[in-house]
């Protein structure tokens, strides 16, 4: 992390002529209801009635025509009383290099599945994919690593393959959270059982993971994804990924994907009209011991003139404990949302989300309902 700050800071002398800068801001505001389960949720997904779901900034820069960087600090409400920040992604990028080879280094969300390397004011529903937060992690998977890319055009599209490797970015503020908790119940006896203590915890905190088939990344990981891109006609695309991530020290977690997503645009290639996509995903995790399944079907209509009508159903497996005993459980999720986006210059633009959720596990069911504004600054997309 050092040396992309200092490189960062050397290109402060560069020429403007060979330099160019750029800010990226988002805001997402949500107000709702839930049910009080306490089934695993992404990080940043809704948890309050009035809830600062996040306020994202992106510092974006180019320069010699093959360097790029990238900065995003998220600012979000972690209770009614207490805001947290973050760095999420801080790194350098090698891009428009022979054979259609990149390079990123330093801290990134990776390229795996379809949405776990998107912020979430480009998600799109209010709350994070079951497999993102049960398979990759209540943040997704990050990592302070090298990853190299490789993509290649052809007469009908693009194909692409995405290699990294690095060491998984531990998110302090959880891990404060749970350990306050824990201290407050313990404080007494913190001076005699300091080992016994750590040892406990850590065990807990190993059977929390396994038991719910999530989140368990840690010490180092390989990460792959390579992807297939093809247009049919100018109107019609498909896109097809294939997704592997291994823990190369500490565990025997293995997590495999495949995903396939489909297009059509009433303009093509074109800006603007209406548009219609459909994806299905598919994840396995295998943690050595057990195999974890995943799948999702998603829809997505958006009109010309901004709205959008959109659908999701998930189903996921894992393991509980019941007792002495382990057995495998389901947790189904059904969404439906309908959106408006408006765009008021090059530099502003607005999204409205009312978004209704049903989740099923254990033969239980739990309504959601949460409406989400958000606004958003910067016309240039981000360097990704």
């Amino acid at each position: 992390m050092k040396a992309l700050i200092l490189s960062i800071a050397s290109l402060s002398a560069v020429h403007a002529d060979d330099f160019n800068t750029w800010v990226k801001a988002s805001t997402n505001f949500i107000a709702g209801s839930q049910g009080e389960s306490e089934l695993p949720r992404h990080a940043h997904d809704p948890a309050e009635d009035l809830y600062i779901q996040a306020l994202e900034m992106s510092f974006n820069f180019e320069a010699f025509g093959w360097l790029s960087g990238f900065t995003n600090i998220s600012t979000f409400q972690v209770n009614s009383n207490e805001m947290d920040a973050e760095i999420e992604e801080a790194f350098l990028k090698a891009s428009n290099l022979p054979y259609g080879l990149e390079f990123r280094g330093g801290r990134y969300l990776n390229r795996i599945g379809t949405q776990n390397s998107t912020h979430l004011h480009g998600w799109d529903f209010a709350d994070a994919n079951l497999s993102t937060i049960h398979f990759l992690g209540d943040e997704g998977l990050a990592t302070e690593g090298i990853e190299a890319s490789w993509f290649q055009e052809y007469d009908k599209g693009v194909i692409g393959l995405s290699v990294s490797y690095g060491k998984v970015v531990a998110h302090a503020h959880h891990e404060e959270e749970g350990h306050d908790e824990h201290e407050d119940e313990h404080h007494e006896d913190d001076e005699h059982d300091d080992d016994d203590h750590d040892e406990e915890e850590d065990e807990h905190e190993e059977e929390h993971h396994d038991e719910h088939g999530e989140e368990g990344w840690s010490d180092e990981v390989l990460s792959i994804r390579g992807l297939i891109r093809h247009n049919h006609t100018d109107q019609f695309q498909s896109q097809l990924g294939l997704n592997y991530v291994t823990s190369t020290t500490g565990s025997d977690r293995n997590l495999y994907g495949v995903d396939y997503t489909f297009t059509w645009r009433e303009n093509g290639l074109e800006v603007g009209g209406d548009s219609f996509s459909a994806g299905i995903e598919y994840f396995n995790l295998d943690n050595g011991e057990e195999n974890f399944g995943s799948a999702m079907l998603a829809a997505h209509y958006r009109f010309a003139n901004g709205f959008g009508l959109h659908t999701r159903y998930e189903w996921l497996e894992f393991a509980e404990e019941h007792g002495d005993e382990e057995e495998f459980v389901s947790r189904e999720r059904f969404s439906i949302a309908a959106s408006y986006t408006h765009t008021f210059n090059e530099d502003w633009s607005g999204i409205a989300r009312l978004q209704y959720n049903t989740d099923f596990f254990e033969g239980d069911s739990e309504d959601e309902v949460w409406l989400q504004i958000g606004f958003s600054y910067g016309g240039k997309a981000e360097v990704r």
